[in-house]
């Protein structure tokens, strides 16, 4: 036993080792009229990265491989989608766009997993899932999306239609356990459940799933750990909704603090990156009204989640004093506290229940009539 456990020690650290040197040679030609109708972007299986701006000045990238693959997706303004897998192999995708939508004029190394036609597990998949699919659109088309999410009766016969629709993509997806295909179609039906789903213990046996269905050759690579975190931390908030008072923060200086140590009637809780351009336009405005206010009516937290240190300790340097500022660069707090896109903004009220989560913008009208 002892034996075997130093081999499967062996055989991870060597999976890992192996993601962390492998990135994509991937070659993007695209003509000016496409590269204006359409997002080119490339989910390395943690984070996205979006492509335009980077093709008006080159073609190759060398982006980072969390998993076997990584997915490269084209939309047009239509609403068309067509994505490829990439790995490390040298890969060519040179397209146009004419009447008909985009039009590939030359790909090498690139695969489509979304074609029944050259994927007979993913055929197999739509047709498992084809029933309770249709019974799912039919509730959208006729109530609404949003309507749906905001009726409580609704919402639940939603939800078990979700549940049914993963059942059956299971009931496929185990049976071919060894292809990454498997994996990556469970991964996105674990994500999707984290967003719009959200019941811890439905949460559980999903994570169950993908822990006892699915080989270390996935869920020990980069993407898998990120996964199952990502998992944990939802559980976690879903646990303690509302409440984060036991959670222990750490400063840019190193100071740790829980949120009642602090003595504000309200906390102001900034989510934001130097590379997302709202944020940096309401940071002046945030930065005033932690001057327009003392330190005894609201403190103004600032979480940043860039992974260069660097670029956010200029900005910071530049926003006054009062302001008390994190570098979250792992997203532990941000997934923590369920935050998926920026800026978003979180007030807390003197209890220290979030009262205000606004996502994109800082409410300033009901964040001033609840502080004043």
């Amino acid at each position: 036993m002892t034996y075997r456990l130093l081999f499967l020690t062996i055989q991870v650290h060597l999976i890992l080792l192996s993601y962390g040197q492998h990135k994509t040679n991937l070659r993007i030609e695209v003509d000016s009229v496409a590269l204006n109708n359409v997002v080119i972007d490339y989910n390395d299986g943690i984070n996205l990265h979006i492509l335009n701006d980077s093709l008006v000045k080159k073609a190759l990238f060398n982006l980072p491989l969390n998993g076997l693959y990584g997915l490269l997706s084209i939309q047009t303004d239509n609403g068309e989608y067509s994505s490829f897998w990439v790995n490390s192999e040298p890969a060519l995708l040179k397209i146009t766009l004419d009447k008909t939508g985009v039009k590939v004029l030359q790909k090498k190394n690139l695969h489509d997993p979304f074609d029944p036609t050259t994927n007979n597990i993913h055929a197999e998949y739509r047709i498992a899932i084809k029933a309770e699919a249709t019974k799912l659109n039919r509730l959208y088309t006729t109530h609404g999306y949003a309507k749906v999410n905001q009726n409580d009766s609704l919402s639940a016969v939603q939800n078990e239609l979700l549940k049914k629709i993963d059942s059956c993509k299971m009931s496929v997806l185990e049976k071919h356990a060894d292809t990454y295909y498997s994996f990556f179609m469970a991964k996105n039906m674990l994500e999707a459940a984290i967003k719009l789903n959200p019941d811890p213990n439905y949460l559980k046996e999903l994570r169950l799933f993908m822990t006892e269905t699915y080989p270390s050759t996935f869920m020990a690579s980069p993407e898998g750990k990120y996964l199952l975190e990502t998992t944990d931390y939802k559980i976690n908030a879903l646990a303690k909704q509302n409440d984060i008072q036991k959670w222990l923060f750490t400063d840019e200086e190193g100071n740790k603090f829980k949120l009642h140590d602090i003595q504000s009637e309200y906390i102001l809780i900034d989510f934001w990156a130097t590379w997302c351009v709202p944020c940096m336009e309401q940071l002046p405005e945030l930065d005033k009204l932690s001057k327009d206010y003392p330190n005894s009516k609201l403190q103004v937290i600032g979480i940043n989640v860039d992974r260069n240190y660097s670029n956010f300790k200029e900005v910071a340097s530049d926003l006054s004093k009062y302001w008390i500022h994190i570098f979250d660069d792992q997203a532990k707090i941000r997934r923590f506290l369920d935050v998926h896109s920026f800026p978003t903004v979180l007030l807390l009220d003197k209890d220290r229940n979030i009262v205000v989560r606004s996502t994109g913008g800082i409410a300033k009208a009901k964040l001033l009539e609840l502080i004043n």
